[in-house]
């Protein structure tokens, strides 16, 4: 029997102290380990998946996880600030099982490659590099079979002690091609997964990923996984795989993880119209481009089921945005989202600070941005040049790659200088108190409050367990 197991390591941020904390943040599963799965299982292996991230999981947890499957081959989806945990996960596994391969892929090793392993001591096998399903499934076959891994394309191995790099894969084309997602494999799906706090009506709610590629170049987005060529799934595909999702598994919110949903106008038309025709009973939430959607466009999505947009700003200065290369209309954007609120669609505005430029010029125009921005709620980021970015190599500095990387998760500034990190907090928290000391938004949240029931229980849990950690009586979770 061919056995694989598939993670998402256990997050960083997470610990035996703080798990309470997932209560209000975002545990969804990662569609990524899914459509291995799906592709796996279509295979013939014996799969097992694990989200360790999003189930709060520690190292030991983990371990003892993949110990009780005892697979012959252990995937690992690797995230820039996951690099020391999985290196120490790595490590204990080889230690008592050095028979079992140990396949790593993600964004971070297909952003840095060989220096990877030229920087931190992982006792992996091999390494996928970009899309993984139809690469882990060749590798996994070549495997089983004892051939020869070097014909396989995209994938790092070792020959006589030194990492090669095989012939690079071209990305699927035609998306529709992929098995569905091996959602049934996760453990507790899909109760035991949250998205954000008040981001959705009722649960329970999952991810999907209905198109890959991004052909914008933001200075900030590394796209050495997708890739900047736009495919897509079919209508018809999308429709069966939110029936799947709702029929099957009981959901009841789906939450496109596309890089943006509106991208393409005419699918996003046909899309709203196949959900209303067919009466898909969920509603959906989505990040889109602001700037792309009409009045139109917006009443069709709220009728079609669409609760929620969630859109990428980043800054309120017209000339930081020209350096970011995004690209972006602000004044379309405050049109849309006026709009989005007319309709009664909640609006997310996702910001960043601390881009290269940033200064208090551009905090300010933030600022006013953000006064007549009809937008339910923000998320604001401290800006990381993660590898594969142009500010990656500049704002690294002196600093060795391996201890870089554990900072860069859009919660920790980056930049060389501790003067302009302390000024760059000091913004940040002002930024945030802006918005939601007003009056209005306070307000919005005691409606959501009242409104949303699922969103309640998790508060009224959030500091049930809070005050029970305070007083001793339970430990963090």
């Amino acid at each position: 029997m061919k056995k694989i197991f598939i993670l998402n390591p256990p997050s960083p941020f997470f610990t035996d102290k703080n798990r309470y904390l997932r209560q209000m943040a975002n545990s969804l599963p990662s569609v990524g380990i899914c459509s291995l799965g799906g592709m796996m299982k279509s295979r013939s292996w014996t799969v097992s998946l694990l989200d360790a991230a999003a189930l709060g999981l520690t190292l030991p947890e983990t371990v003892a996880a993949i110990e009780r499957f005892q697979p012959h081959i252990l995937g690992i989806s690797m995230y820039s600030n996951a690099v020391h945990i999985i290196r120490k996960l790595v490590t204990m596994i080889k230690a008592r099982y050095q028979d079992m391969l140990i396949i790593i892929g993600g964004p971070h090793v297909s952003a840095v490659q060989e220096r990877l392993f030229e920087a931190v001591n992982i006792k992996a096998d091999f390494a996928v590099l970009g899309e993984g399903e139809i690469t882990l499934a060749e590798l996994a076959t070549v495997l089983a079979g004892g051939n020869d891994v070097s014909q396989v394309p995209g994938i790092l191995y070792q020959n006589r002690g030194r990492w090669q790099k095989t012939t690079a894969r071209k990305n699927v084309v035609e998306l529709d091609q992929l098995p569905d997602p091996a959602w049934e494999l996760l453990p507790g799906f899909p109760h035991r997964y949250q998205p954000p706090i008040f981001s959705y009506t009722r649960g329970p709610a999952a991810p999907l990923i209905t198109s890959r590629g991004c052909p914008y170049h933001c200075a900030f987005c590394d796209h050495s996984v997708f890739g900047y060529h736009y495919r897509v799934h079919s209508t018809a595909r999308i429709v069966a795989m939110v029936r799947t999702l709702h029929q099957k598994h009981g959901v009841n919110h789906i939450l496109f993880a596309d890089d943006h949903l509106s991208l393409n106008e005419k699918r996003l038309t046909a899309l709203c119209h196949a959900f209303i025709d067919e009466e898909i009973a969920v509603n959906w939430s989505a990040d889109v481009r602001a700037d792309s959607l009409s009045v139109e466009h917006l009443m069709l999505m709220k009728q079609a089921g669409c609760v929620r947009i969630n859109c990428g700003i980043e800054t309120g200065s017209p000339e930081l945005l020209k350096k970011m290369k995004k690209g972006l209309n602000l004044a379309h954007v405050k049109n849309t989202l006026r709009w989005a609120h007319i309709l009664g669609i909640q609006t997310k505005g996702l910001f960043m600070v601390g881009f290269p430029g940033e200064n208090n010029t551009t905090i300010r125009e933030t600022l006013a941005l953000l006064k007549n921005l009809e937008v339910t709620e923000i998320n604001v980021s401290k800006f990381a040049p993660y590898p594969g970015t142009p500010f990656y190599e500049k704002l690294r500095g002196p600093r060795t790659d391996s201890s870089y990387w554990r900072y860069l998760d859009g919660t920790n500034f980056c930049d060389p200088d501790l003067n302009r990190i302390r000024w760059l907090e000091k913004k940040y928290y002002q930024i945030l108190h802006t918005f939601y000391a007003r009056p209005r938004i306070i307000n919005t949240y005691l409606v959501l409050l009242l409104k949303y029931a699922d969103s309640r229980k998790r508060l009224f849990s959030f500091f049930r367990d809070f005050f029970k950690i305070k007083l001793g009586l339970k430990k963090g979770f």
